[in-house]
C-alpha cells in the first residue's frame, strides 16, 4: 500500500484484514427475461483467486452473451433453451470478459477449497456462483417466478416457492373441470408449461412438493399425485407421491407430498390424476364467500433452495 508522509513516499504491507479469503457476499438475481446479474446481498465483495472483487461493478450477463469454455474463453455459442448451465464471476485479471458474470456448460472443479471454472490458467480467475436454466422458444429467456425457479445460487441461498393451479379463474364463483384418465396423466394442457412447473436442482438441497385435491363429484379409483421428471411429458406420467379418494363420496379433499434431493439438472413437476377412465369433476377454486379472491382448491405447491 502506497503511503505518504510529508515529501516522502513508501510502501507498507497490506492489512491482512483487507483480504477477504473465500468471501462471497452476493447472489444471482433475475434482472429481466434476457438479463441476470450477480448482486450484493450480504456484502459487496466476492474474493476470486486472491482478489477482492467489487460486486456492484460486475458486468451483467444476457441471453446473447457467448457461453465460456473451461479456460474462460468465448465459445461462440449462446445459451440454448431447456438447458442448465453453470454461472461464473471473473476478477480483473481474466483475459476475456474481466469483472463479468458469464455462463458455461463446463462444471466447476475444486480449487483451494472453493469451486472454480478451472484450477490453472485463466480458468482460475472465474469463481462458480450458481446454476442457471433457460426456457423459451424461439427466444431463449431467463426465469425466476412461481412456475419456473431456474436461478439457483451456490451461496446465500433462500427458500423460494413453486405453485400451480390448473384451471384457476378468480371470478367469485366455483370453477370446475372434468378429468377422465384411464392411466396416470397430468391435469391440464398436455406438454405445456402452462400446467407444469420447472425448476433447477443443485444436487445438494431437497426439493419439496405437496398436492391438494378437491373433487366436486367422485369416481371409482380416483387418485391424484405428483409427477417429476426431466421433460414435461415424462413428468406427467412419473408419479412419485399419490393420494386416493373414497368412491361415491363427493366434495371431499385429500393431499399428498413428496420431497427428495435430485441430482444437479433441469426438471419439471406436474399435478397428475388417474380415474380408471371414469369422469371426475374437480374444483379448481371456490367462490370467495367474503375472501378477497377465489381460494385455490386443487393445486400443486413446492419449494426449492435458491
Amino acid at each position: 500500500m502506497l503511503q505518504r508522509r510529508g515529501s516522502y513516499e513508501f510502501w507498507t504491507p497490506p492489512n491482512p484484514r483487507d483480504f477477504r479469503f473465500g468471501e462471497c457476499g452476493g447472489r444471482l438475481e433475475l434482472v429481466s427475461s434476457s438479463e441476470i446479474a450477480f448482486q450484493t446481498y450480504a456484502t459487496s465483495v466476492i474474493e476470486i483467486n486472491g482478489e477482492n472483487v467489487n460486486i456492484d461493478a460486475l458486468n451483467i450477463c444476457d441471453t446473447g452473451n457467448d457461453l465460456i469454455d473451461n479456460a474462460g474463453a468465448d465459445t461462440g455459442l449462446a445459451p440454448a433453451t431447456l438447458a442448465r448451465t453453470y454461472a461464473y464471476v471473473s476478477n480483473s485479471t481474466a483475459t476475456s470478459n474481466p469483472n463479468s458474470l458469464r455462463l458455461s456448460s463446463s462444471a466447476p472443479v475444486d480449487y483451494g477449497g472453493f469451486r472454480y471454472l478451472n484450477t490453472t490458467g485463466n480458468g482460475a480467475n472465474w469463481r462458480f456462483v450458481g446454476w442457471v436454466g433457460t426456457l423459451g422458444s424461439p427466444t431463449v429467456e431467463f426465469r425466476d417466478d412461481a412456475t419456473a425457479r431456474l436461478i439457483v445460487n451456490a451461496y446465500n441461498r433462500i427458500r423460494k416457492s413453486l405453485f400451480l393451479c390448473p384451471g384457476y379463474n378468480d371470478n367469485n364463483a366455483d370453477t370446475t373441470y372434468t378429468t377422465t384418465n384411464a392411466t396416470w396423466t397430468g391435469i391440464g394442457v398436455t406438454a405445456s408449461l402452462t400446467d407444469t412447473v420447472a425448476f433447477v436442482s443443485d444436487g445438494e438441497n431437497a426439493v419439496e412438493f405437496q398436492a391438494s385435491i378437491s373433487p366436486h363429484t367422485s369416481a371409482a379409483n380416483w387418485r391424484a399425485g405428483i409427477g417429476i421428471n426431466t421433460t414435461i411429458s415424462t413428468a406427467r406420467t412419473t408419479i412419485l407421491g399419490a393420494c386416493s379418494l373414497r368412491t361415491a363420496l363427493a366434495n371431499q379433499s385429500s393431499s399428498c407430498s413428496y420431497g427428495a434431493v435430485y441430482s444437479s439438472g433441469f426438471y419439471f413437476a406436474a399435478l397428475c390424476s388417474y380415474t380408471a377412465a371414469a369422469a371426475c369433476v374437480v374444483h379448481a377454486d371456490f367462490a370467495r364467500n367474503g375472501s378477497t379472491a377465489d381460494p385455490f382448491a386443487t393445486y400443486l405447491q413446492g419449494s426449492v433452495m435458491a
